[in-house]
């Protein structure tokens, strides 16, 4: 079957590719302009055979024009694109068939075509990259057009031939890049090994400048370079080293460059690499010399060591840029160069070193057998001049600005021996003296620190350059060693480093040997101090109170004691030596007496460790140590501290009792303000009810309401009496009392409180002194106890036994009294007990072990506040599970106690008894007091304050009856009743009062304890009224 293709009825593909990609392809291919290869000849010739064409071609199509690899016919190897008909061919894929080209009107115009015997016929297969991309075509012309076209078969083989075509053209460029490859690899082989050869050229060199010589030259050859340069570093700038390539005009122009100016001045500012191209059309002015040298390209690295810059090198030639690996080529090149400068200087270092650490060592072995300082410095002064050549060397003291010379070297100058002030050299060269070690002068004449005087002084002195190390003691100017020539001199640093440890020598060795001269002179005077010390020591070891041993650590035994053991444990010296120290000590110490025996023997100090030793006679003592380890021993100084731990007990005893004390007593201080307070407010209710309650107001349901308002009243005021007992501020009547009868007598009440199931034993002897108290407030507290004791049975019951007897106490007595004969009131009961934790707070106000409600808790609080108030004492002894037993200690009384007066029932009372003047700051109470007075038949004349009270009486107001409270602001009821005694001595005066502070009270003032009935007032009032 026969193909025909033509344009004439489709429309031209737009590619994808563009035309800058094809052309690249075709230049990776380097095809164009290639000679004539059998294999391209053999395609073109095939494709005229097998299509049987006169014409047939392998072509390419280039940027500006058609070009033909290889061609049958055609007799030329190039067409203008113009005249191209596989320009065409190559814009659509696969086979171009064009049957007739005349027809066709993309060649319309081509001369090829239109003309007699022109080109009739073509087939085209393109040449295609891997990636698609058309680099020309494989195609066959006639002249004759083929309107049939072309067969199946004839299409492909176009096809196949193409395929083969790039198949040859892929295999050309592979072997094209390997050859490339291996002349690279030759090329960079070639440059590692003289990259290799530059390390033994560079460091197998004695001469290093001419091995950097012959290196170049080898670089040269390799990389055709016209010139070379190695500079070194050196003040500020880049001195020329080695050069190759210049003239000798050239070789002065470049032999020195200031850092920043030039390449290499750059490269040396920046120490970074340089690569210069197109010289000869630069302008930098950086550039300039380079083209004057004709250079094209110029590549200049710096030569680094540990960071340090030892200079730059740098390669020129006229021509192409550096290619990558030829500048790494020459980087590697300035690195190796760099190492062999590198070690060079480390070498002639290590040179150096050696010849300084030499000279060193011979000078200290000459100065070390000398003996005095001033044959030190003369020895020191001549090595130092006939090594460094110098005119004059000497070693002086300094004292301020005086320097004080006793010997020199000098070789051809005048010595100089005596006493110079360096303060004529001028101010600025003295202050260079005390503010650097080292003052360093390389030419006398030009150094702008001399004035005019000093330059002519030195050079009177044939001083032409100096060095001097000055030496510093607590930054004090001590010496100096100067180092001088007669010409000037550049100093070097390694010079100045050497003079500095040469003159720290000097004086070392001059302070040896005045340590030794005072060493001897010591040696001679030692013996005597041993033996003083010595003996001070063996006094301080007899005769120290202190116990002091030496114990072996290793055996843990004793090595040796000091008398003092004896004086305080009882054994003798022998008995302790060689035992071990822990056989003296309490059994129960041993735990920590292996804790710190580990410590000693890690080196760790004890101190304050104490421990119970045991005496001669069995006893026991405290013992406190302070032991240091030292060499296999430990060496102890150990204080018996006994006596002390017993007299912390006491003041830790003590303490703890004061810190009770005060609790109690801000407590008490509260507990009696408040009771105060309250006494205030019952007096009114107290009054008020026992007024309705007398006469009778109301129902006999208003009256019953009115009989417990009046029990709970009084139970308020037993439960502020209680408060105001432990405050120790009730109101005491303190007098003589039988405390046998009173005791005997309470036992039928105590026994009918506590019920039958407790028996009740009251043990009382019949010659029982009487004791100072108060009989009201010691039935109440007896019958607390009682109660106390019932509750601490409970229902189960049990044994209360109240007993009283006589008993003297004596210093450090449980009770913490004075020493007297007390009577002791004891109530113990059979009960549960108290542990030690309740025990501690038995006394506490509002403590209670009973449910809520069972009890205030201030039971034990009011007995412990009545018996301190009495000047007594209240102690506890108690056992959890076998009961309790409270004693109640009271004082004597001298006197012997009275019947006590009683008032039969009120008399009938007069209707007028007279004016009483009632005094009282509470409104409520002086209503209620003056409602009872005014009921016991007194006119009542009724006043806020003791000053409102004495300005009555000032004015001549007439009363037969003075009550008033007792604190009041302003003038209290104790000063006011003073006040009115000095007026009428003979007026009854009655002192009414929450709490009785006896404090400031008159004892002879008859005193009333609020909260009180009408009956108690009239009570007191009637007993004022028997004692007027």
């Amino acid at each position: 079957m026969l193909e025909l293709t033509s344009d004439l009825d489709q429309k031209p593909s737009v590619p994808f590719w563009n035309e800058s990609d094809r052309l690249a392809a075709i230049e990776r291919y380097t095809i164009l302009d290639s000679g004539r290869e059998e294999a391209f000849d053999d395609v073109a010739e095939l494709a005229a055979d097998i299509l049987e064409a006169p014409i047939a071609v392998v072509n390419f199509i280039a940027a500006d024009r058609q070009w033909f690899k290889a061609e049958v016919g055609i007799g030329t190897d190039t067409l203008p694109l113009d005249v191209s008909i596989c320009r065409h061919a190559i814009m659509q894929p696969g086979v171009l068939v064009v049957p007739d080209l005349t027809q066709d009107h993309r060649f319309r115009g081509n001369p090829l075509i239109h003309i007699a015997d022109g080109l009739r016929f073509y087939a085209g297969a393109v040449l295609e990259t891997p990636d698609g991309i058309p680099l020309g075509t494989v195609c066959v012309l006639d002249r004759k057009s083929r309107p049939q076209g072309i067969s199946e078969r004839q299409k492909r083989a176009l096809e196949v031939l193409a395929k083969q075509t790039m198949a040859r053209l892929e295999l050309r460029r592979s072997e094209s890049t390997a050859r490339a490859e291996r002349a690279r690899a030759e090329k960079h082989a070639r440059r590692l090994s003289l990259v290799a050869k530059a390390s033994p050229i560079l460091l197998g060199a004695d001469d290093q400048v001419e091995a950097v010589r012959t290196l170049f030259l080898l670089v040269a050859d390799e990389f055709g370079l016209d010139v070379a340069f190695h500079y070194q570093c050196g003040d500020g700038a880049l001195k020329l080293i080695t050069a190759v390539g210049l003239t000798p005009e050239q070789e002065q122009a470049a032999a020195r460059i200031e850092f920043g100016q030039t390449v290499c001045g750059i490269v040396a500012v920046n120490r970074a690499a340089m690569h210069v191209t197109e010289i000869q059309t630069s302008v930098v002015a950086h550039a300039v010399f380079l083209r004057v040298l004709g250079l094209d390209t110029y590549f200049s690295a710096p030569l680094l060591a540990g960071g340090d810059l030892l200079g730059t090198v740098s390669f020129g030639r006229r021509g192409k840029p550096f290619s990558p690996g030829e500048l790494n080529a020459l980087s590697a090149i300035a690195a190796q160069l760099a190492t062999a400068i590198e070690r060079g200087h480390a070498e002639e270092a290590l040179r150096e070193s050696e010849a300084r650490q030499a000279f060193l060592l011979s000078l200290s072995d000459a100065m070390r057998v000398l003996k005095t300082p001033k044959e030190i410095a003369a020895v020191a002064a001549e090595r130092l001049g006939e090594r460094f050549d110098l005119s004059r060397v000497f070693y002086a003291e300094c004292f301020g600005s005086l320097m004080k010379i006793e010997r020199d070297y000098t070789r051809g100058v005048d010595s100089i021996v005596g006493e110079h002030d360096l303060a004529a050299f001028g101010p600025e060269l003295l202050r260079a003296y005390h503010e650097c070690p080292v003052v360093k002068v390389d030419d006398v004449q030009t150094d702008t620190r001399f004035n005019e005087d000093a330059r002519a002084g030195l050079r009177a002195r044939q001083v032409g350059a100096y060095l001097d190390v000055v030496l510093f003691e607590d930054e004090n100017w001590v010496s100096l060693l100067a180092l001088q020539s007669t010409f000037p001199r550049a100093w070097t640093t390694s010079e100045e480093g050497l003079f500095r440890e040469v003159a720290e020598r000097v004086r070392a060795a001059s302070e040896r040997a005045r340590a030794e001269d005072s060493l001897r002179e010591l040696n001679d005077t030692l013996e005597r101090r041993v033996a003083e010390t010595s003996a001070e020591r063996d006094q301080i070891w007899r005769h120290s109170l202190d116990l002091l041993s030496v114990i072996d650590l290793t055996r843990a035994t004793f090595d040796t004691v000091n008398p003092a053991w004896t004086a305080a444990l009882g054994w003798t010296a022998d008995e302790v030596v060689g035992r071990p120290f822990a056989q003296f000590a309490h059994p129960d110490d041993a735990e920590a007496i292996a804790h710190a025996l580990k410590l000693v023997r890690n080196g760790v100090s004890v101190t304050r460790f104490e421990n119970r030793y045991r005496t001669r006679d069995g006893a026991w003592r405290w013992l406190s140590w302070v032991a240091v380890p030292e060499s296999g021993k430990l060496y102890s100084i150990t204080r018996d501290v006994t006596d002390d731990k017993a007299r912390q007990t006491e003041l830790e005893v003590a303490q703890d009792a004061l810190r009770q004390s005060q609790k109690m007593e801000a407590m008490g201080l509260l507990t009696g303000g408040v009771a105060h307070d309250f006494n205030n407010l019952l007096t009114p209710i107290v009054g008020t009810l026992d007024l309705l309650q007398r006469r009778g107001v109301g129902s006999e349901r208003e009256q019953r309401l009115i009989a417990g308002a009046v029990q709970s009243a009084e139970r308020a005021k037993t439960l502020v009496q209680r408060l105001l007992a432990f405050a120790r501020r009730q109101p005491l009547q303190s007098v003589p009392v039988d405390v046998a009868q009173l005791v005997a007598g309470m036992g039928e009440l105590i026994a009918s409180t506590t019920g039958p199931q407790i028996r009740v034993v009251v043990e009382v002897p019949e010659d029982l002194p009487p004791a100072k108290a108060d009989p009201n407030q010691l039935e109440m507290a007896l019958l607390n106890l009682a109660v106390n004791a019932r509750d601490a049975m409970g229902e189960n019951g049990g044994k209360l036994r109240i007993s009283t007897r006589v008993e003297n106490v004596l210093s450090g007595h449980r009770t913490n009294l004075p020493a007297c004969d007390y009577i002791c009131v004891s109530v113990a009961d059979t009960g549960a007990g108290m542990d030690e934790a309740t025990l501690a707070r038995a006394i506490e106000p509002f403590f209670s072990t009973k449910g809520v409600g069972k009890g205030t808790g201030l039971g034990l609080s009011m007995v412990h506040g009545l018996a301190s108030q009495l000047g007594g004492a209240l102690t506890i002894q108690s056992c959890l599970g076998l009961g309790t037993n409270v004693e109640l200690w009271l004082p004597l009384s001298a006197a012997t106690p009275e019947t006590a007066d009683t008032v039969a029932d009120l008399l009938e009372v007069p209707h007028t008894c007279g004016t009483a003047l009632l005094v009282d700051d509470e409104d409520l109470v002086r209503m209620s007091t003056a409602d009872m007075l005014g009921d016991l038949g007194y006119a009542v004349i009724e006043v806020a304050s003791g000053e409102e009270a004495l300005h009555l009486i000032k004015s001549g107001t007439h009363f037969d009856l003075l009550v008033t409270d007792h604190l009041m602001p302003g003038i209290s009821g104790t000063d006011l009743a003073r006040e009115v005694r000095s007026v009428k001595p003979d007026a009854p005066v009655l002192l009414v009062s929450g709490y009785a502070d006896n404090e400031g009270v008159d004892p002879d003032i008859p005193r009333l304890t609020k909260p009180f009935r009408i009956d108690e007032l009239a009570t007191m009032l009637a007993q004022l009224a028997t004692t007027i």
